[in-house]
């Protein structure tokens, strides 16, 4: 899986095709099948990508970018409008690879995956703290 991340472009359909054909080049030179983005390299930064409430102000740790930017990566991204995006990345819907990836990770590495417990929103993030110190160097 190749991931993209810290996309920054002008509303130029043309530019953003070049970023993403840039991109899926090298992951196809790399032997990657598939791409997701945007994800930066760690959760020291934002992942995903702002798509509606643009009238308020950012936030710390989330996502910010123009209105624009939603529609630059469709296009660009797109295997039927634009050069970039893999051919087969359609083949299972986002869910159920995301079901598939986690079950095999599940199985493989002794991972219990749940939902999150909004109603005890201290615990969950104390949880999460914990994890995150231990994970780190």
């Amino acid at each position: 899986m190749g991931i993209w991340g810290f996309f920054e472009c002008a509303d130029d359909p043309e530019a953003a095709a070049a970023l993403f054909f840039s991109v899926e080049t090298w992951a196809r030179r790399k032997g990657m099948t598939f791409m997701r983005g945007p994800l930066n390299p760690s959760t020291n930064y934002e992942a995903g990508l702002l798509i509606e409430g643009f009238a308020h102000s950012p936030t710390l740790m989330m996502t910010y970018n123009p209105p624009t930017t939603r529609g630059s990566l469709n296009r660009a991204a797109s295997p039927k409008k634009g050069p970039a995006g893999f051919p087969d990345r359609g083949r299972l819907p986002a869910s159920r690879m995301d079901d598939r990836l986690a079950e095999r990770i599940s199985k493989k590495k002794g991972i219990h995956i749940r939902p999150s417990d909004p109603k005890n929103v201290n615990a969950e993030f104390a949880m999460i703290r914990e994890i995150y110190n231990l994970a780190g160097p």
